[in-house]
């Protein structure tokens, strides 16, 4: 599975993912040495696995985002109404066929992680 961190304040639940598709530069190498293996993530995960992820988890938004800390590291966020359709969406055999098709179309060189978290505390600016 990928960092699975789900979270929840009054509004909504989200349900982040973290991979790192993409192998870490060498000291060496310049960050554009990501580019062709980051491009193909990105055009299957747009094209194939944020639609899919969207008809299973029913969820009201996704973001995606590139680690600027960590060059190749990828997070996906998914934003849900509430905890009920969060746990409903990963607990579905739909789910579990989804993380199936990822691990089929990246079967070596993407490193998948998972935790849980809970937001403890959220403000805006003063």
């Amino acid at each position: 599975m990928s960092l699975e961190a789900s979270f929840v304040d009054n509004l909504s639940v989200f349900s982040i993912w973290r991979a790192s598709p993409c192998p870490p530069p060498s000291s060496s190498s310049a960050p554009s040495s990501l580019s062709p293996f980051r491009e193909k993530f990105d055009a299957w995960y747009s094209a194939d696995h944020l639609p899919w992820a969207f008809k299973i988890f029913k969820c009201d938004k996704a973001w995606r985002f590139w680690s600027e800390v960590e060059p190749g590291v990828h997070y996906a966020v998914y934003r849900f109404a509430d905890k009920a359709a969060c746990d409903a969406a990963l607990g579905s055999a739909e789910f579990k066929e989804l993380v199936a098709d990822f691990s089929r179309t990246w079967p070596e060189g993407v490193t998948r992680t998972s935790d849980i978290v809970t937001l403890a505390e959220e403000r805006g600016a003063p």
